[in-house]
């Protein structure tokens, strides 16, 4: 049997890490224009930001009696949005913010769009 909250306090000290990592490669992202990364640096950024996002909701949800079985469902792995709403569900309230945080990063999260971006990168600087 595992302690929610051991495995929960866990997972928030790791998202913590990532998000202040994260917050120190924000200051060396180049922008473009209308706000949104210029170069393909910006991965490691994304990374850490929704992986921190993954563990706070699971952290969250974890200290609100969620079981640890669930969250390694195929449903619940690596799904920002189905946290979410979980975690709504239980009652607890979320800022608009947050919100559409958790929106724009799902999609790339959960299909490891920036992680299989990368590797594209890779594999075309190999190949010139």
């Amino acid at each position: 049997m595992t302690d929610n909250i051991y495995l929960a306090s866990i997972y928030r000290l790791t998202a913590v890490n990532f998000w202040e990592s994260a917050k120190t490669l924000s200051s060396t992202l180049e922008l473009k224009s209308d706000g949104t990364p210029a170069k393909v640096t910006a991965i490691p950024f994304y990374f850490l930001i929704s992986h921190a996002a993954e563990l706070l909701l699971k952290s969250a949800l974890l200290k609100r009696g969620f079981k640890v079985e669930d969250l390694k469902k195929y449903d619940y792995r690596h799904n920002l949005d189905t946290l979410l709403k979980e975690l709504q569900t239980l009652g607890v309230s979320v800022t608009p913010d947050t919100v559409s945080l958790i929106n724009g990063l799902h999609s790339q999260h959960q299909n490891h769009a920036l992680i299989l971006f990368q590797e594209y990168v890779n594999m075309s600087k190999l190949a010139c």
